[in-house]
């Protein structure tokens, strides 16, 4: 009998997307993208506060 991978296993093998440089990183759980008003406004702000800092 032979064991199929599960799909988490899967995703687990598919390679993710890499950032070349990051100043900030922000690990952020359902406040951007923008939505208007809470945390998203302050998080947009500091974003759009500082074009020379590479944010992702």
């Amino acid at each position: 009998m032979t064991a199929t991978p599960s799909p988490t296993s899967d995703a687990l093998a598919t390679p993710l997307p890499r950032a070349s440089k990051v100043d900030v990183l922000l690990l952020l759980e359902g406040t951007f993208p923008f939505v208007s008003g809470g945390v998203s406004s302050w998080v947009n702000q500091i974003i759009r506060g500082f074009p020379e800092i590479s944010f992702e």
